[in-house]
């Protein structure tokens, strides 16, 4: 569930993103590729089951019904964003950093390695389109056993990798948990 949602400023470093959606179209699953980015009405689509961060902005999402994420063989959830591949296999990326933790607050995360400025693109989420599958993220990767806390956060100057146009930054299409337990009581 969504615990806390800060939006990041629009391309013009001025303006606070806004979203005209409700976060729980989020549910309905990851959006898969478009095949021809030229229909605007499917993009539009995809767009509307999205939520855009804006620069710098940020979402922490909890683990529900005192369940938690556990550490097993693999990965062990994935983020989806709206990447797609065009035009040549060129491919277009906003990229957010993920960190993880037990509790909600700030100072108690742990992140996943991630500086696509200095081209390490391995640990952030925004790399891999929907239908290649994800980002798909190992707690082993970090020493980490449990959580119950997903944060996410634009790294704040997004700009597509393919092109080097601005962008709005990082879009939340959905997130996958793969070893979600409850708790003993």
């Amino acid at each position: 569930k969504l615990n806390r949602f800060l939006p990041g400023k629009r391309d013009d470093g001025i303006t606070k993103i806004t979203n005209s959606i409700k976060f729980i179209k989020g549910i309905y699953g990851p959006d898969y590729n478009l095949e021809d980015t030229s229909d605007v009405k499917r993009l539009e689509e995809i767009r509307s089951r999205v939520v855009s961060f804006g620069h710098g902005g940020e979402m922490v999402l909890e683990i529900m019904n005192d369940g938690f994420i556990a550490d097993e063989p693999g990965p062990d959830f994935v983020i989806y964003e709206n990447v797609f591949r065009y035009s040549k296999g060129k491919i277009y990326q906003e990229f957010a950093h993920v960190g993880v933790s037990l509790t909600s607050n700030d100072k108690d995360f742990i992140w996943f390695r991630c500086d696509p400025d200095n081209g390490n693109i391995k640990g952030c989420a925004g790399v891999v389109p929907t239908d290649e599958g994800g980002d798909a993220f190992d707690l082993a990767e970090i020493g980490i056993r449990n959580i119950k806390f997903v944060k996410i956060k634009d790294v704040g100057n997004n700009y597509n990798m393919a092109g080097g146009e601005n962008t709005e930054g990082f879009d939340l299409d959905a997130m996958e948990v793969l070893h979600g337990y409850k708790e003993k009581q």
